[in-house]
């Protein structure tokens, strides 16, 4: 039998090894054959460079249903606003002031997390749309009594 060595580097001339599946070098017929990555080697080496060196960026699809997230999380976080500061002075209070605290939180951390994934122009803009905006969200959130 002969070693891993001369089968990976085709220094063993007798070798007899066929393989069906067409993926292993055939000795038998062409026994100065060499080592060489199978032929899905490379789709794997640019799969992973690809995917790590964009990792953060998002395709355009993605980054619309983020802004889509965002700007529903922002709209609920606004209603719950409105609750809360209708229902002052009432029992309903605690519990909608609780709700707007939450709603803040989720849109916030909506905003943190697209922030995050998006490339450097796309999060400019997207602070340059979104940032006095939820600054004052938070403010008008912050202004209002503790229950």
């Amino acid at each position: 039998m002969p070693s891993l060595t001369s089968r990976l580097f085709g220094n063993d001339k007798s070798s007899t090894t066929t393989c069906s599946c067409g993926c292993h070098p055939n000795y038998h017929h062409n026994p100065i054959t060499t080592f060489s990555p199978p032929k899905w080697f490379p789709l794997i080496r640019r799969r992973s460079s690809a995917s790590s060196t964009s990792s953060a960026e998002v395709s355009m699809h993605d980054k619309e249903s983020l802004y889509d997230e965002l700007r529903n999380l922002f709209r609920l976080a606004e209603d719950e606003m409105a609750y809360a500061i209708e229902s002052q002075g009432s029992i309903y209070y605690n519990g909608d002031l609780c709700s707007a605290r939450e709603a803040v939180s989720s849109c916030l951390s909506q905003y943190h997390r697209l922030h995050d994934r998006l490339n450097k122009v796309d999060s400019l803009e997207l602070d340059s749309q979104w940032a006095d905006t939820l600054v004052q969200l938070r403010m008008r959130l912050d202004a209002l009594p503790l229950a």
